[in-house]
């Protein structure tokens, strides 16, 4: 699937669920014209990049799979463009600042859920996370953890996976 594909889905406006699992994609395709989409699933691809331009108008997004993918970076006003998201499953080798930085400060307010995968990460500072009013479950996966800082000021988290595995 490529944008030619994705073109010829643009008398799709009404949208809503969009699977995009397995199919070797490596730019994130644009999807900016299916503005009744709430759930996107571009798990196991070969993504590594998502140009703010291929998601525009997406304003229903309310879940976001892009684990599974080599993505090293995601700019970071890209976020301010899912201002409905409520889960988010991130997930890569090579991501190597952390994740948090990618978010704009006054970002996330809605985020029920987030998932995070990778190889990368030796210390994880939930805190970042935590000022999420809404954030209810965090899973954090297959690092290499040697520090994990405080889980303090969390009362709202009723879901905490930490673990080695995906």
């Amino acid at each position: 699937i490529n944008d030619t594909y994705c073109d010829s889905f643009s008398g799709l406006e009404h949208l809503e669920k969009l699977d995009l699992y397995d199919n070797n994609l490596v730019i994130f395709p644009n999807v900016s014209y299916f503005s009744q989409l709430y759930y996107i699933r571009a798990r196991r691809n070969n993504i590594i990049y998502v140009p703010p331009s291929h998601v525009q108008n997406l304003t229903s997004l309310r879940t976001l799979y892009l684990n599974q993918n080599p993505i090293t970076c995601l700019v970071p006003d890209i976020f301010e463009l899912f201002q409905s998201l409520e889960t988010i499953h991130l997930g890569s080798y090579k991501i190597s600042k952390p994740l948090w930085q990618t978010f704009p400060c006054n970002f996330g307010i809605h985020f029920r859920s987030i998932s995070v995968y990778s190889h990368n990460f030796t210390s994880f500072d939930c805190q970042p996370f935590l000022v999420y009013p809404a954030l209810s479950a965090l899973k954090l996966s297959y690092g290499f953890w040697t520090t994990f800082l405080s889980l303090r000021n969390a009362s709202n988290l009723g879901s905490l996976t930490v673990s080695q595995q995906l």
